[in-house]
This record gives C-alpha cells, structure tokens and sequence, in this order.
C-alpha cells in the first residue's frame, strides 16, 4: 500500500507542477503589408456624419441663377424667410450659403 501511495502521491506533485509552468508568450503579429498600414481618417471623416446639403448649382432647378422658395423647398431644414435676407424672395449664391453653413453647424441629435 504504501507503493500505490507514493505513486499518487507522486503522479499528484507532477500534475501540479506541469498545471504551474507559464504558458509560452504567443509569437508577435506579422507586421501588415507595406502600403496597408492602417492611417489616422482626415478631420472631416471622423466627424459624424452631417446631412449634406446640396450645392447652389443642384438646387437651382431651371438654372436661373438664384433659388426659389418651391426650389428651396425639398432642403431640409432650410428656413427660406430666414435665408432670404434681402426679401426678394429668392435665395442668390450668398444667401443660400450663408443658410447652408448655419444649418450644417448645427447640431443634429
């Protein structure tokens, strides 16, 4: 009995001493193929996403010009009494992106 004894005993102290060795570090990462190496985004992409407006030229529908209330109608937040600070009752270049930069620097939640 005291041979079976000391060979548990001693299977058990090997067990325990095999469970205790650190585990080997895990081999670096490859370094990534040239000209994949990940790059900071420009400024402007990691803003959040802004609703974009459209420029002069698309919303002047018939090209005259200048933007009219039924033109101006399909932007989005766009405040024509507002925007039309001369009270001619269209937006010219000016007036719309002046509208337009007021409204982007707006916040949106």
């Amino acid at each position: 009995m005291n041979k079976l004894a000391a060979t548990l005993l001693a299977v058990g102290f090997t067990t325990v001493a095999i469970a205790q060795q650190p585990e080997p570090p895990a081999p670096p990462a490859p370094p990534p193929p040239r000209g994949l190496e990940q790059q900071p985004l420009p400024r402007q992409e990691r803003q959040i996403a802004q609703p974009s407006f459209p420029s002069f030229q698309v919303a002047d529908k018939n090209k005259d010009g200048q933007i009219s209330r039924q033109e101006a109608s399909g932007i989005q937040g766009l405040d024509f009494a507002a925007a039309d600070t001369n009270n001619s009752s269209f937006l010219d270049l000016n007036e719309y992106m002046v509208a337009i930069s007021k409204l982007s620097a707006t916040p949106r939640g």
